[in-house]
């Protein structure tokens, strides 16, 4: 019955569409151009753009997140004492710059902590208000303890605790001696280090992935995974700074790539600056995968690694952080590992881990690579994947 009737209607179905295409005829609106047509047209338009060096643009205002964290921050910036001899649009600079000062991933992170301190008030029975008292922030502190939150991220709890009150004008409860004890008991019960530290590629299986990735379907797609996973593993650089490159912050030479990070987690002001040497692997080499990404996407200014949709052209945004994320995943699955043990942190510890066991790299000179200030740090990226291949017993004759 149900074929029939709709077998019956397709006439009708006809018909209707007739009517609405002589409606919009009569009204004088365009028929609307294929979807096609417009995605045509758009990669033209962005080829002019780019042919024209308009491309060559910064950081847009970006849409900050919309949480309690981030309204506070902005009533915060805006609350300060009023100046009428400002034009506005000074007063709107600033703010954008203070703005600023916090990268949305950080806000994005304190939102997702706020809520913990929500969950924690909920947990304990009480309303959540401002300002709180010393005992209540040690309380939230043991619940997350009690409640399988790791040590870091009771620390964000704290820091977040402190953040909300000092943008509300108030005293921040968590420089008392009673959160510092609960802190120091929590960290003494379950441990202040990381459970979740990812295992590090080793460098047989970086080549491996980027064997695999450069026969992608898509050639352009393919240079970008091959570029980006030779070139994040041989910087030692994080996910976020590799996102925000700049095709005027690389310097190709004969002997390497010098790559100047302008703003990085333990730098915001200072730029610093990163050498990889070219190898005599042909399709291994880092700065050759970089130079083929390069000439292939005819990348003149801008951004250095830009998106590449699924048809396989070149975008004038740029890559995000998670892209890299996910191609690292991707492509450990594709050689048989366990993408859940996994990350971008991976490509950075594979080189700390590999270097060292090397043993004719100082640690001085794998600080100055990584950009690692204290050796205890360095040292936590070490992540050997068979720590019994060294038998100190037997060596020295026990």
């Amino acid at each position: 019955m149900t074929a029939e009737r709709s077998t019956r209607d397709v006439p009708r179905q006809r018909r209707r569409a007739a009517e609405r295409r002589a409606a919009r005829l009569l009204r004088g609106r365009p028929r609307p151009e294929p979807r096609a047509a417009r995605v045509r047209e758009a990669r033209a338009a962005a080829a002019a753009a780019n042919d024209a060096g308009a491309l060559d643009w910064h950081e847009a205002p970006r849409a900050l997140p919309d949480g309690p964290v981030t309204r506070a921050f902005i009533e915060y910036i805006r609350g300060v004492e009023a100046d009428d001899e400002l034009p506005e649009h000074a007063v709107a600079s600033t703010v954008e710059y203070q703005l600023r000062s916090r990268s949305r991933r950080t806000l994005e992170q304190n939102e997702t902590t706020w809520r913990t301190v929500l969950r924690a008030h909920a947990g304990l029975g009480v309303r959540a208000t401002l300002p709180m008292t010393a005992r209540r922030a040690s309380a939230i502190i043991g619940w997350c303890a009690d409640a399988g939150y790791a040590y870091g991220t009771i620390c964000n709890v704290r820091t977040v605790i402190g953040l909300m009150h000092r943008y509300a004008g108030h005293a921040d409860p968590c420089v008392s001696r009673q959160v510092a004890l609960a802190l120091a008991g929590v960290a003494r019960t379950i441990g202040s280090h990381s459970p979740h530290a990812k295992d590090a590629v080793t460098v047989e299986e970086v080549k491996a992935m980027a064997a695999l990735a450069a026969d992608h379907p898509l050639p352009m797609k393919g240079l970008l995974d091959v570029a980006v996973l030779l070139l994040l593993f041989a910087s030692a650089a994080r996910r976020a700074e590799f996102a925000r490159l700049r095709r005027d912050e690389v310097d190709i030479q004969r002997s390497g790539v010098e790559i100047v990070i302008v703003s990085s987690k333990t730098s915001r002001n200072k730029p610093q600056s990163v050498w990889v040497e070219r190898t005599d692997g042909l399709e291994t080499c880092p700065v050759g995968a970089l130079e083929r990404w390069i000439d292939g996407a005819g990348i003149r200014k801008g951004w250095l690694f830009r998106h590449v949709d699924r048809r396989g052209a070149v975008q004038p945004r740029p890559m995000s952080d998670k892209y890299m994320s996910r191609a690292v995943l991707k492509y450990v699955a594709g050689i048989g590992l366990d993408a859940t043990r996994y990350g971008c942190h991976s490509m950075r510890a594979g080189l700390i881990t590999s270097a060292i066991e090397t043993r004719q790299i100082s640690e001085e000179q794998l600080m100055a690579h990584t950009r690692h200030r204290e050796v205890d740090t360095l040292l936590r990226y070490y992540r050997p994947k068979h720590r019994r291949s060294l038998n100190l017993t037997r060596a020295v004759g026990l």
